[in-house]
């Protein structure tokens, strides 16, 4: 009888035990070895980013503390000019009307009865805008009467201007009684003062003067009055 012959298995040597080792192996080296110098890199890289972001943050508070301090300096500048804008303006009013003349300074060379042409001869071409076909306005050619309207006749020979209103836009405490007061002294007492803050006078030649409180200051030829004006012109009060 013959002998069963021994099989021995050698399983160390087995393909798929020998893939599982290697597999293993390499999965031990990568935990040993790869994984620490990763995650090393992933930590530079955080902190890295953390600095950056640290970075950023004080450039922003920079930008943000400079946005301040250029905000608080540009309102400090701002009030600093309309400071110096009221001084100039009282100023001005302090000498605001000639003795005699009811134009005020540097607006007297345009008068009621002139032709509207030369108001080209005496103010910049930038100032002067046409409102419409029977007045032109002119801005910033004074200090206080910021604006000046001057209307006229287009159907008379010369076209001829039969009112000028000027208007102060931004009048400083006290600029009403000013001018009243400066109006007083350069022309006397109103002939009218049918209500509070109006005021009016007849000057020669046909003109008339009026003041509403509130920054309105009118010139104007005897045929012409103010729209709101309580009376048909300025008609002395008996």
């Amino acid at each position: 009888m013959a002998n069963a012959s021994t099989v021995h298995f050698d399983w160390k040597n087995h393909p798929v035990v020998v893939a599982a080792l290697a597999a293993a192996g390499a999965f031990a080296f990568a935990i040993t070895y790869i994984a620490p110098v990763y995650t090393t890199e992933l930590q530079t890289d955080l902190r890295l980013l953390k600095k950056e972001v640290e970075r950023l943050q004080s450039e922003l508070n920079l930008q943000t503390d400079a946005a301040a301090a250029a905000k608080e300096k540009i309102k400090e500048l701002t009030l600093a000019n309309e400071t110096a804008h009221k001084r100039l303006q009282k100023a001005e009013l302090s000498g605001l009307y000639s003795s005699g003349s009811a134009y005020p300074v540097g607006l007297e060379r345009i008068k009621i009865g002139d032709n509207i042409n030369d108001i080209f001869k005496v103010y910049r071409p930038e100032s002067i805008k046409k409102v419409d076909e029977e007045s032109y306005e002119v801005s910033n050619e004074h200090t206080f009467f910021d604006k000046v309207t001057y209307y006229y006749d287009p159907k008379s020979p010369k076209s001829n201007i039969v009112q000028i209103s000027l208007h102060a836009s931004s009048v400083p405490f006290g600029g009403d009684d000013i001018v009243l007061e400066k109006l007083y002294g350069s022309i006397g007492r109103p002939t009218s003062n049918p209500e509070k803050g109006r005021y009016c006078w007849n000057l020669k030649q046909g003109v008339s003067a009026y003041i509403i409180f509130g920054g309105s200051y009118q010139l104007m030829d005897s045929q012409h009055y103010p729209r709101l004006w309580p009376q048909s012109g300025c008609v002395e009060k008996k």
